[in-house]
């Protein structure tokens, strides 16, 4: 926090080190405390080209395993899969496959991803977890 005269500036980082957050603050000298006047917000997070929920293909017509994983994801359908998306957190695509039902995910890092299963272009989601 930096104080100037009777008013005081905050940032707020994110581990980044993208701003998050700058607050304009005054001295109030009937409650003697700081009042903030002024407050931006900004969210760097990524719009994610898909929803995490989808009311056209039932996620109970897949089944994911293991979960988590460390080599290899498998998908069991009754209903055939088309083409299959896996993102990471920041919503980048790092695999993806078509008419496959498995995914080599040896060479991702440990964390969580979000796999995107179609079937006839309608989308359904699963979080796995790489370890």
């Amino acid at each position: 926090m930096n104080g100037v005269n009777e008013d005081q500036e905050e940032n707020i980082y994110d581990g980044n080190g993208n701003l998050n957050a700058n607050i304009l603050r005054s001295w109030n000298l009937v409650t003697m405390d700081w009042d903030s006047y002024y407050k931006v917000e900004k969210d760097y997070s990524v719009a994610v080209p898909f929803s995490l929920s989808s009311e056209s293909f039932n996620k109970e017509n897949f089944k994911v395993y293991p979960n988590p994983a460390s080599s290899v994801i498998n998908v069991f359908s009754n209903i055939p899969i088309e083409q299959m998306e896996l993102y990471d957190i920041l919503g980048k695509k790092v695999l993806s496959s078509i008419n496959n039902k498995k995914l080599n995910v040896e060479s991702l890092k440990n964390g969580i991803y979000v796999l995107k299963v179609f079937n006839n272009n309608r989308p359904s989601t699963k979080k796995i977890v790489i370890k």
